[in-house]
């Protein structure tokens, strides 16, 4: 991770980058399971970490370091959606 100087930035930073990893967490589980349910609720709370880390990071300076490495996870996120059926 790198180094910010202001501490809150930091803070949104890395909230950033684990909601990402949430995310694709959720979406592992969802593509794995065979309980439609879970499926469903997996692929939502998927979603809405993709949605919610794509919404906030124009609120966030991140040097260009940890800008790619947020767009990676988050194209990595959004094809995981797509394989679950998300439509963007």
């Amino acid at each position: 991770m790198a180094k910010f100087k202001d501490p809150a930035t930091k803070a949104k930073a890395n909230f950033l980058y684990t909601e990402s990893e949430v995310g694709l967490t959720f979406a592992h589980i969802a593509r794995y399971t065979s309980d439609r349910a879970k499926r469903r609720r997996n692929a939502q709370f998927a979603r809405k970490a993709y949605d919610t880390a794509g919404r906030l990071r124009n609120h966030v300076q991140m040097n260009a370091m940890e800008d790619a490495r947020l767009t990676r996870n988050l194209l990595r996120l959004r094809e995981a959606l797509e394989l679950l059926g998300e439509a963007f």
